[in-house]
């Protein structure tokens, strides 16, 4: 439509110039100086600049019309290769879904020679390789892509499990923090940045991550979680502080930890041993007293008999003892912890007494039918003493000094202040307490006070 027109529009201003050239048949002189003077008719002097102007007009269109040519070959030809890229990624994505790991990299592979700038394909070879093993070759081929696109975050990720696959794992923090400056709101890199912290004992900065971490968390059971891991980086904080043999900072974090958190058994323990260091072993005593009164847990009981044996002052652990049977007299911990201080000092008559009590109030706790019958064989009062240990055989399959993780329910032999399986703090519970019964709830509520 647009050429027809434009020829109509010529021809007008053709006829146009035939009609004025017909009723002006004047001439006019132009002085053209080197050229010297030339009379020249007006209708020429008319005709030039229009012709001039069609040509140049001409010209331009052309021109314009020979680059929407080029660039719609160029779409065209363009979309072709990417329709065509398209098909090769989703045969390479079937065979890797596949695990038919050597023909998705012939696919990629293929992408590459016809794109050499296609992140996608660096990113599913690199995948391939930390799949095969190929640590080194995830590493390359991820560094390619990142060199591509340095705020792809896909890719981030992908080189920081490359790096930490590889055991590279300052390198994968390094990504990682980036990563926390750019992606703020990306929780899981913050995450995985926590725990390679941990991983690699920087509490303090794993401590600050989990700060933002818990500000994010939702209420709730996620809320609970993270706070208790905060906890624990700041317990460990403290450990740091005491290995380092700085007893003043490490008791300051850890009565900060039991003051957020008073059921937090760790924390008591390590201030009491933190007073043990530093040669202040009476407070190191009271710390755990109080402990127990707070905790109930035997963990401590099983610290102030250590302590006070080596101080060589049973007599403070008797009166301990006593003064807790008196202020929690259905808790019958105390009374076996008791039981057994008495059979330690030869006392027989008193330790028998204790464990006589225990085998009737708990009958299914092996180790005071075990310790009476010892008792009763050295006084060879051998039917009874063979009828406690027939009873001993009867409850073997049930745990005596065993501790139960509450996360994962993993068993230990002894005391952790973490889960050795699955990473948690103070979550570790005697089974002997579970045998004997929790104490009074409302022990647990008691303000705390060191």
């Amino acid at each position: 439509m647009a050429p027809r027109i434009f020829l109509i529009a010529i021809l007008v201003i053709f006829s146009f110039i035939v009609f004025f050239a017909h009723h002006n048949r004047a001439s006019v002189v132009i002085d053209l100086f080197t050229f010297g003077r030339h009379e020249v008719p007006l209708t020429v002097l008319v005709i030039i600049p229009l012709l001039a102007g069609i040509l140049v007009t001409l010209l331009f269109a052309t021109i314009y019309d020979l680059q929407r040519t080029l660039s719609f070959y160029r779409e065209s030809r363009e979309a072709r290769r990417n329709e065509r890229i398209r098909e090769i990624y989703a045969q390479g994505m079937n065979s890797f879904l596949a695990k038919r790991w050597a023909q998705a990299k012939l696919f990629f592979r293929k992408i590459l020679l016809k794109d050499p700038n296609n992140i996608p394909a660096f990113l599913r070879l690199g995948e391939i390789s930390l799949q095969e093993g190929d640590y080194s070759e995830a590493i390359r081929l991820h560094l390619k892509a990142k060199h591509l696109d340095p705020a792809n975050l896909e890719v981030l990720l992908d080189l920081e499990t490359d790096y930490e696959r590889a055991g590279q794992i300052d390198e994968a923090i390094r990504i990682l923090e980036g990563i926390r400056e750019r992606f703020k709101e990306n929780l899981d890199a913050r995450q995985k940045l926590r725990s390679l912290y941990i991983k690699k004992g920087m509490w303090e900065k794993a401590w600050e991550v989990q700060k933002d971490l818990l500000k994010s968390s939702r209420a709730g059971t996620e809320a609970d979680l993270q706070r208790r891991t905060l906890l624990g980086c700041r317990y460990e904080m403290g450990n740091a502080k005491l290995k380092q043999g700085e007893f003043k900072e490490a008791a300051k974090i850890f009565r900060e930890v039991a003051k957020l958190e008073k059921v937090f058994l760790p924390a008591y323990l390590k201030l009491g041993e933190t007073y043990y260091l530093s040669r202040e072993k009476t407070k190191a005593g009271r710390i755990w007293e109080r402990a127990f009164d707070i905790t109930r847990s035997s963990v401590f009981l099983e610290r102030l008999e250590q302590l006070y044996l080596e101080m060589e002052d049973p007599q403070r652990l008797l009166s301990f003892y006593h003064q807790r049977i008196l202020r929690y007299p259905h808790d019958l911990v105390p009374r076996f912890y008791l039981g057994k201080l008495y059979y330690r000092l030869e006392m027989i008559d008193e330790a028998e007494e204790q464990f006589r009590l225990l085998t009737q109030k708990v009958p299914g706790f092996a180790l005071p039918h075990y310790l009476l019958a010892q008792i009763l064989e050295r006084r060879r009062v051998w039917r009874e003493a063979l009828a406690q240990y027939k009873e001993v055989l009867s409850l073997l399959s049930l745990p005596l000094f065993q501790y139960r993780c509450s996360g994962c329910g993993t068993k230990h032999l002894g005391w952790q202040d973490r889960c050795s399986k699955c990473g948690e703090w103070n979550s570790l519970s005697e089974e002997l307490r579970s045998l004997i019964g929790p104490p009074e709830s409302s022990i647990l509520h008691s303000p705390i006070r060191f």
